[in-house]
Formats: C-alpha cells, sequence, structure tokens
C-alpha cells in the first residue's frame, strides 16, 4: 500500500525484494561507501517496517521501524540517495516518519521513538531534536586494525550481565533498555564468544563487539580479530568507561574522526 505525502512527488510504500539494485546504490553512496544498508536488506526485508521513498519509479529514500523490548521502537536507516540531497526530499522523509510513528504508538502502544546516531550527522541530529527527541545519551565507537589472531570460542548461549551498564545495553550501533527482558532479547541478534575467562558479543550482521566488563576488552583483541570479518574491527563502550580510553588507544585503537570524544548518540522522543 502506498502513501503520498502533502504535494511532495515523493510516494511511499513498504520496501519489496525489485528495490535491491537501488538501495545497493544509495548503501555505496553514503558514508563514503561504508553503509550497511545493502548488508541488511534481507533481512531488514524479513523484518517489515521497511518503507521506501518513490520518485518517477525510483527508489532515492529509506526508513526502517523495529519493535525493541519495554514499548520502544526503534528507528534506523533514514536515507536519502545523495544525488538527491539538498532538495527538501530529506524533510518530507522526516516528516513521514513522524507520521508512522504516531501510527505505531496507536497501533503497538509504544512509549518511546529512540534512534542513534553518528555525532557529525548534524542535519539528522536538528531535524530529530526539532521534531522533539532528546539526546538521552552517548557512546564510543573505536576501531582497530586486525592483527595477531587467537582462536577463540563461539557460544550458543550466556547468562549475559549488564550490571557495568547504566541506562543502555549496547548492540552494534543499537541500543536496548538496560532491563532484563532486553537481555534476553538481546541473545538473539548477537554472537557470543568466549576465551577463557573472557566473554564479549557481536552484534550482527555488524562488525561490532561490546563487553560486560571494560578491562576484558585489551586482552581480548586477539580474540576479536579471530572472528573479524573485515580488515577491521570495531568495539562500542559507553562513556562512564572513558577512562580506559588512553589504554585502548596504547593498543591500537583509534577514532573515525577529531575530536576524539563521545562519537555516537542515542536520541529518545516520549510518545505517551
Amino acid at each position: 500500500m502506498g502513501m503520498a505525502l502533502e504535494q511532495s512527488n515523493l510516494n511511499f510504500r513498504l520496501c519489496e525484494e525489485k528495490d535491491k539494485k537501488d538501495i545497493d546504490e544509495i548503501s555505496t553512496l553514503t558514508w563514503e561507501g561504508d553503509d550497511y544498508l545493502s548488508r541488511v536488506f534481507y533481512d531488514w526485508l524479513q523484518d517489515g517496517n521497511f518503507w521506501v521513498a518513490v520518485l518517477d519509479d525510483k527508489v532515492i529514500g529509506t526508513a526502517k521501524f523495529s519493535f525493541f523490548p519495554d514499548n520502544v521502537l526503534w528507528l534506523e536507516g533514514l536515507r536519502v540517495h545523495p544525488d538527491f540531497q539538498s532538495m527538501g526530499f530529506g524533510k518530507v522523509i522526516n516528516r513521514f516518519a513522524m507520521i508512522k510513528l504516531h501510527e505505531y504508538r496507536e497501533k503497538y502502544n509504544i512509549k518511546y521513538a529512540e534512534f542513534s546516531t553518528y555525532y557529525t550527522n548534524y542535519r539528522s541530529i536538528f531535524i530529530s531534536m526539532t521534531n522533539g527527541f532528546k539526546l538521552v545519551d552517548r557512546f564510543f565507537n573505536l576501531t582497530r586494525k586486525v592483527d595477531k589472531k587467537k582462536k577463540a570460542e563461539e557460544l550458543k548461549d550466556l547468562n549475559m550481565d549488564f550490571s557495568n551498564y547504566d541506562e543502555f545495553i549496547p548492540f552494534g550501533w543499537h541500543f536496548a533498555h538496560n532491563t532484563k527482558k532486553a537481555a534476553q532479547w538481546i541473545k538473539t541478534k548477537v554472537k557470543l564468544f568466549k576465551a577463557g575467562d573472557l566473554h564479549f558479543y557481536r552484534a550482527e550482521p555488524y562488525n561490532d563487539y561490546s563487553f560486560f566488563n571494560k578491562n576484558d576488552i585489551v586482552k581480548a583483541i586477539p580474540y576479536m580479530n579471530y572472528f573479524a570479518e573485515e580488515d577491521q574491527i570495531n568495539i562500542v563502550i559507553p562513556i562512564q568507561w572513558r577512562n580506559i580510553l588512553d589504554a585502548l588507544i596504547k593498543n591500537g585503537f583509534e577514532f573515525w574522526d577529531e575530536p576524539k570524544a563521545p562519537n555516537g548518540y542515542i536520541f529518545s522522543l516520549e510518545l505517551q
């Protein structure tokens, strides 16, 4: 079912398999080719609530809505094809997203709409705050080249203890509320690893690792390298672990950009 918005020529409909080529094009041209849309296309297609903005039979934008525990609707994948940016289409897609948020609220008793973004995504941050979203937390995402490897074990299950986290639990660039329900749910979204007494996990299908204890990160480097599917690994750590940044940098981790500050922002909008 399609949906036109105001006087825009854009038409919104649920994504279909035939849209893969157009979305691959958007992904290739976004974040210097490091965008994840192509990798998650079929997962999102199966999950549902994956919308596309169509102009003259060409997909030029996307928006994905995902249901998280604790009555949270997670918003991600808001994209505009670079060739169509600065033409007002981004505002139309964001307006569409806000309409859908409130539709989902009524239908599914959603209490919070949330998303995360990189700290230099100024346009998205500005539009979101204009729509009532508030910055509720920040985190660090650091990267490191893969080098020495040591074999580790992939686990099928693990008692995931998130007592060292505050309000949010990371899995990749997704964040769930730190509740028992969410901790169990996250097991279905990640791969679990063990090396001796070290335990860590990786969000799928991404390459971002997270830990239960900050003191395990440096010791786990060769084991993360073992499971790396690219030439680099990324870690996601909460802002309250900032006192280990010097040790991480000394051991080869880097920030993507300057300044060396929390580079991931979590925004939340209370819907009820």
